[in-house]
């Protein structure tokens, strides 16, 4: 079986600039390893750079999968009329960056439309917010995991609720609340008092909570966390190390918050929050949404972000006060007209970056990085654009 992201389709800006929509976590996992589980069956990948040709079943990883379906031959199922399920012989992967050439493809297929209890298709990136607190309490209550600690702790709720893996470290005066799902510490994660964590929640490896208030959220390894924050995703790598707030957000790796950064998750009127997402603002219907801030983007002290607000991978953000609600990626700056990082100095530091947590930069990543500079018009940074 073969995953693919319908690039034309979905547009996640910004967080799908830089890892596949699959590669995103929902819940307790990843799109990807839910299609790995439901089938039972090791997944390859299609992702954006992908060539050569391809034959077998091709997904959706853009759907969150819910049901396993069996195509026919020559049976193109659909949700909401986009692709979702097929066979192929022989395709060129390289199609599925091109929606004109996909339809054409698909002429000789007979399409077959599927009802959402096959899953859900997620077109923008504030359903995961929207979807995050459901599906996390539901995968935490399904792992069945034993309880594995013998720590002396305080908790609210069912302390069967709380799962501390081997090698974790919990301190004195720490609480642990489970009314309102169940809470995990994974192996070697630290969490320093005095600190509140309240589920459903996940403490991704070797990540340290560190004098916080955790609410809902899911945090992925090596992160280090301070501060509040609440019904948020962080992935792995990143630091909220310092004092400030951030809540109902979608947070990708190597994203570093500098002291009392703090994002608004609700709007003064109690209005819908929108999103600049496409060039268009997306009325999202909800009134508690936070920010989506892109992988390898740095803001600095006293950084204040809207409700709704998008900020682009591989910026850095500075100066202090409310920034735009939209800021392009490769941002440098703390207002339009922004610079655009330059591109031998971003490779240099973001080297940098991730050496500090022990990983390397692929020569793949830095040819997808240097397709998507050329991407990003230098007209972005100069207006504001909605």
């Amino acid at each position: 079986m073969i995953v693919f992201e319908d690039f034309n389709y979905v547009k996640k800006y910004p967080l799908s600039e830089t890892k596949p929509v699959f590669d995103l976590v929902l819940g307790y996992f990843t799109l990807f390893e839910r299609i790995e589980k439901l089938y039972g069956i090791k997944c390859d990948k299609v992702d954006r750079l992908q060539s050569g040709k391809g034959s077998g079943i091709f997904i959706n990883g853009s759907v969150c999968w819910l049901k396993r379906l069996a195509p026919d031959n020559k049976k193109l199922y659909t949700i909401n009329n986009i692709p979702v399920l097929f066979k192929s012989d022989g395709i060129d992967l390289s199609i599925f960056n091109y929606k004109d050439e996909l339809d054409k493809y698909f002429k000789n297929y007979e399409r077959v439309e599927i009802s959402n209890d096959y899953g859900v298709y997620i077109e923008y990136i504030y359903q995961f917010i929207e979807m995050q607190p459901g599906m996390l309490k539901n995968d935490i209550e399904l792992l069945k995991v034993k309880n594995r600690h013998n720590f002396k702790i305080s908790f609210i709720g069912n302390p069967e609720n709380v799962i501390i893996e081997e090698g974790a470290l919990v301190t004195d005066l720490n609480l642990f609340d489970t009314r309102k799902g169940p809470i995990i510490i994974k192996k070697d994660a630290q969490i320093i008092g005095p600190s509140l964590i309240q589920g459903p929640t996940v403490i991704g490896e070797k990540t340290i909570i560190d004098s916080a208030k955790v609410r809902g959220c899911f945090i992925g390894r090596v992160c280090k966390i301070s501060g509040e924050v609440e019904e948020s995703v962080f992935l792995d790598f990143t630091n909220k190390h310092h004092d400030g707030f951030v809540g109902h957000s979608y947070i990708g790796s190597f994203v570093n918050f500098g002291a009392l950064a703090t994002t608004s998750d609700l709007k003064n009127n109690y209005s819908n929050i929108k999103v600049f997402i496409d060039n268009t603002l997306i009325n999202t219907g909800n009134i508690k949404m936070g920010c989506f801030i892109g992988d390898y983007t740095r803001l600095g002290i006293g950084t204040l972000i809207n409700s709704g607000s998008v900020i682009g991978s591989f910026s850095n953000i500075y100066g202090g006060g409310m920034v735009p609600k939209f800021i392009p990626p490769f941002s440098w700056g703390s207002n339009y007209p922004f610079k655009k990082y330059k591109l031998d100095r971003l490779i240099e530091d973001i080297i940098k970056i991730s050496a500090r947590r022990d990983q390397k930069i692929s020569d793949k990543y830095k040819a997808f990085i240097y397709k998507l500079y050329q991407e990003v018009k230098d007209e972005q940074y100069n207006k504001n654009s909605f």
